[in-house]
């Protein structure tokens, strides 16, 4: 009887092992799952009404984008999505973003950089990102620098159109080898797919400072550049040419232009400006009447 039972056992250890052999088979060539857009309803219909996050004027945050995220309904599909606004006093900035790749995914950036009046003025693509393999610092990913051409707003998604294409990076070891002059390591090259998640990080370095509103809502400039250096007086060629040619430009009739002339001259500390446009202008008014 104990021979049976022993007999018994071995059957029943037998079939696990080929019962998890098997299923271990099947489940190697079962389909990979390709990656999906969201499918629920888009929050918004325009870009206004999406919620933004304020950007300080030197900072670096990450941002998962998932199922927590708002979906937008963009020109190549819906997508996850994130929306910041950037901060006043920021006029123009460097901007890096960096995409994690793991778990065989990885989340493609494509970002839309806004006016104040939520227009498009440019769209950076797949093109702006280089893969760059993992290190001992920091895991693969997909990075990018641009600057942010003085919009007010930026959105970050993904081409829907592009989910389940495929990147591949050569194996770390691969490199060192490389580097090191060693044989190269039997090893196979991890490969990513485009998926609608995922980690990514957003630095901004504030390049060029803005003119901001003072309490009483009049105009007033930075008087310190981003490197803390205090702005040098105006040479006398530099004070003399703007205000020629704030008034040559009322005397054209021209305000748009004086106007503009006259935000950058006080930008540039340049006593007088202000009066002399003031001046013009009613001089302009009393010819009129």
């Amino acid at each position: 009887m104990t021979n049976i039972m022993r007999n018994y056992q071995r059957f029943k250890m037998a079939l696990a092992v080929s019962s998890a052999v098997w299923l271990v088979g099947c489940a190697s060539n079962l389909p990979e799952e390709l990656p999906v857009a969201p499918n629920r309803e888009a929050c918004c219909a325009t870009f206004q009404q999406l919620p933004y996050v304020q950007l300080k004027e030197n900072e670096t945050l990450t941002v998962s984008l998932g199922p927590q995220s708002e979906v937008f309904s963009f020109s190549e599909g819906k997508s996850y999505t994130q929306a910041f606004r950037f901060n006043d006093r920021t006029a123009r900035a460097q901007i890096s973003v960096k995409s994690v790749m793991q778990h065989g995914r990885v989340f493609v950036p494509r970002v839309l950089l806004l006016d104040k009046h939520y227009q498009v003025i440019k769209t950076l693509g797949a093109d702006t990102f280089t893969p760059q393999t993992a290190n001992l610092l920091d895991s693969s990913q997909l990075s990018g620098s641009f600057d942010s051409e003085g919009a007010r707003y930026m959105v970050m998604y993904t081409n829907a159109t592009t989910l389940g294409h495929k990147i591949t990076l050569p194996h770390p070891a691969k490199l060192r080898a490389q580097e090191l002059g060693e044989p190269m390591p039997m090893v196979t090259d991890p490969t990513y797919r485009y998926a609608p998640t995922g980690q990514v990080s957003v630095t901004v370095v504030t390049k060029e400072y803005a003119t901001v509103l003072s309490s009483d809502n009049t105009s007033v400039s930075d008087s310190v550049t981003p490197q803390g250096v205090k702005q040098p007086e105006a040479q006398k060629e530099t004070v003399d040419f703007y205000k020629q040619a704030i008034a040559a430009a009322i005397s054209e009739k021209d305000i748009s232009k004086a106007m503009a002339l006259l935000n950058e001259a006080k930008a540039l500390k340049i006593e007088g400006a202000d009066k002399i446009f003031i001046e013009l202008i009613e001089k302009q008014l009393s010819v009129t009447q």
